[in-house]
Formats: C-alpha cells, sequence, structure tokens
C-alpha cells in the first residue's frame, strides 16, 4: 500500500527499523520477565513469573495481557482478555502463595542485572535481590562460599 501510494520509503521507517529496534528489546525484556531466575523450572507455579503491569508498561511492553504468564502457562486456553480473572481465581483458591509475582517490568530488571550471591561476602552485602526472591532462602553454594571466606 505505501509503494502503491507513492510513498514506499515510509516502509523502513513504519515497519523495519521498529522491528529491528523496538521489537528487539520489548521481545528481550519481555523473554527475561517471563522465564528467567524463575524460583523451580519442575514447578508448573514457579516456571514462569507473573508480572504486574501498569497502563503505560501494558501498552508498550505487555499488549494482550502477556504479563499474566503464570496463569497462561497453567490454563492456556484461557483467551487473553481473561487472564485477570484466573488469577483471582487462583489467588481465592489459595494458589497466590506459589505465583512467583514481581511489581513491575522495572524490578524484574533490577533484579537480572544485580550482582550474583557468590559476590556478597559474610558482612558485606552487594545486593540481596535474590535473597529477597525466595522466601529469605540463599543460592546454592552461597553456604560454601561463607564457609571458604
Amino acid at each position: 500500500m505505501l509503494a502503491a501510494s507513492g510513498h514506499w520509503y515510509l516502509y523502513f521507517a513504519l515497519w523495519l527499523v521498529p522491528f529491528l529496534t523496538w521489537h528487539q528489546a520489548i521481545t528481550r525484556i519481555r523473554n527475561i520477565a517471563e522465564h528467567a531466575m524463575v524460583p523451580d523450572n519442575n514447578d508448573p507455579f514457579g516456571n514462569a513469573r507473573t508480572t504486574k503491569a501498569n497502563l503505560l508498561e501494558r501498552a508498550l511492553v505487555a499488549p494482550y495481557r502477556v504479563n499474566y504468564h503464570v496463569e497462561h502457562h497453567l490454563l492456556m486456553w484461557v483467551p487473553c482478555y481473561n487472564l485477570p480473572r484466573t488469577r483471582a481465581f487462583l489467588i481465592a483458591n489459595g494458589y497466590g502463595e506459589r505465583i512467583e509475582t514481581k511489581s513491575g517490568y522495572k524490578e524484574v530488571i533490577r533484579m537480572a542485572t544485580s550482582r550474583p550471591d557468590t559476590d556478597d561476602r559474610p558482612g558485606s552485602i552487594i545486593h540481596n535481590a535474590r535473597r529477597r526472591r525466595v522466601s529469605g532462602v540463599m543460592s546454592e553454594g552461597f553456604e560454601e562460599n561463607q564457609d571458604a571466606a
């Protein structure tokens, strides 16, 4: 349509440039938010993450309620517009504690870019995002590093 109307050059500005820049960045951020650093890959409630998204994040990063990712994995046949109701149902039936949830994409990115627990030394915690993430449980190997120090 753009070529037929004599504006073929707009194809690059309106489709290719966003696809090669914005789309790639957002896809990476969503992939980190949905599947990186989750508590338990063998648990259906813990192998993905639900990220609460405000209106701006929903418009720019998480359209079609893709931020309700645990709910989507548990019940894939539920339409996107019913995922918030699915979450409410799961919470009302006692599954809320098992659902890995973050308060926003900023929190997920902060956790993903923080230093690993192995950089922490006894008496000098550099960053404790992972400790807060999994109910106060340090990652495996921390005790070994602490004994070695």
